[in-house]
């Protein structure tokens, strides 16, 4: 029984020998990177707008707000937009740094989402008509184009990797390479300055506002190890 027990502490003691042993480096090991990116049109827009009432009579305020806001949601029925309220909020007005009953704030926050970047002009300004004030337009690159984008870099910025790591390998007399650690990470669409597609967007003004989608530029990374064999090169 005793012998058994030593035996089977043996084998644990020899096993992170063992291990150690096969994990060793194979070759010469050298970290690298490599980038691939993509200026892609802006084909989203999303409209930050809020809805702002003050007066002495909360109830009045409360009405008015709910008013506007079923206008908005009956005006965007019929166009392909995603719309919804990101906030609501009724509160006393400060004067002086104190707190009054006296007056009230009526403040609610929407957002609205689309597409269909052509047909903007036809709704942008019926917004702002029913009193609604707009705070923010936002172009971007929507999710399923990013997606497409993202998965045609990641090829790209592999075949860089790749490439780098064969010129590496040659500089080290090597006819082969073994990719150890492959890491790949995107990043976030950065709005670029460049405008491509414009929008004269309807309002009370005499003159129509310029809106541009501009560009998005979209980046992958690679980062990674790779292995070459060992080599004895001759001291000169």
């Amino acid at each position: 029984m005793a012998m058994k027990y030593l035996m089977i502490l043996s084998t644990l003691l020899f096993m992170p020998f063992a291990y150690a042993e096969t994990s060793q480096p194979e070759g010469t090991r050298v970290s690298l990177s490599a980038e691939a990116s993509e200026a892609a049109l802006n084909d989203e827009l999303i409209v930050h707008y809020r809805i702002a009432e003050r007066g002495g009579n909360a109830k009045m305020l409360q009405q008015k707000a709910n008013g506007i806001a079923v206008a908005i949601e009956a005006r965007l029925k019929k166009e392909k937009v995603k719309h919804k309220t990101t906030s609501r909020r009724l509160s006393p007005v400060s004067n002086d740094g104190v707190f009054s009953t006296r007056e009230w704030e009526m403040v609610q926050s929407g957002e609205i989402k689309t597409g269909e970047l052509e047909a903007v002009s036809g709704w942008l300004g019926d917004i702002e008509a029913t009193g609604a004030k707009l705070n923010r337009l936002q172009f971007k690159v929507s999710d399923a184009t990013y997606k497409q984008i993202e998965a045609r870099l990641k090829l790209e910025a592999i075949a860089a990797f790749r490439s780098k790591a064969a010129i590496i390998a040659k500089g080290l007399s090597g006819k082969s390479f073994k990719i150890i650690q492959l890491n790949t990470s995107g990043s976030a669409p950065v709005m670029a300055h460049r405008e491509k597609r414009s929008y004269s967007m309807m309002s009370s003004a005499s003159e129509a506002p310029q809106l541009s989608a501009g560009e998005s530029t979209i980046k992958v990374n690679v980062s990674g190890t790779i292995e070459v064999p060992f080599k004895n090169f001759p001291v000169k």
